[in-house]
């Protein structure tokens, strides 16, 4: 685990917690439990988490998991482990790099009616009434909300549209959207 500090990383994240759930590294593909990074926001105090949201999920076909992770120059810096299976005899690894690149609203993903149609940001926490009257969403195309956010959670990350065009980041409804 690891806090974002020092700007090491793209500021909307400053003082929060990143873990990397280990999970079940021999298991082939996705897992509900671990092969992911989650963040937290904590409280002022640090006696609560304010907010939960998946950052990074392993969504691979062999067997893998992150298993560390670092901020340093450039980036979150994570390490997976890939686990035996027929073709990997023994446990490997690789170092990654997730680093924030601003992305011009439109420019990354094209919002067509068939995108927003897979849309899933009516489904989000952080989704309220004043999004709902206003029929806003498909930020990671349009841009940010015209309304006051209250995050409660994100599934920015989660989004099919998001994973295909490769934009990354959370809270697309007040930050924009980054590309990978």
């Amino acid at each position: 685990m690891a806090f974002m500090q020092d700007g090491q990383f793209s500021e909307e994240f400053h003082d929060e917690l990143f873990v990397a759930l280990f999970g079940a590294a021999y298991k082939e593909g996705w897992d509900t439990k671990g092969k992911k990074i989650v963040k937290f926001r904590l409280s002022e105090d640090g006696n609560s988490v304010k907010s939960y949201d998946e950052f990074a999920t392993y969504v691979g076909k062999n067997p893998a998991s992150p298993c560390g992770l670092a901020f340093g120059p450039g980036g979150l810096y994570f390490t997976d482990l890939h686990g035996e299976n027929k073709d990997i005899k023994e446990p490997t690894g690789n170092i990654l790099r997730v680093k924030p690149i601003k992305i011009e609203h439109g420019k990354g993903v094209p919002d067509l009616e068939k995108n927003s149609r897979r849309c899933i940001c009516a489904s989000c926490p952080s989704y309220d009434k004043c999004m709902y009257n206003n029929i806003e969403r498909f930020y990671c195309a349009r841009g940010k909300s015209k309304c006051t956010i209250e995050k409660k959670g994100c599934i920015c990350g989660e989004c099919p549209i998001a994973s295909e065009y490769k934009v990354s980041g959370f809270y697309f409804c007040t930050e924009g959207a980054f590309k990978n």
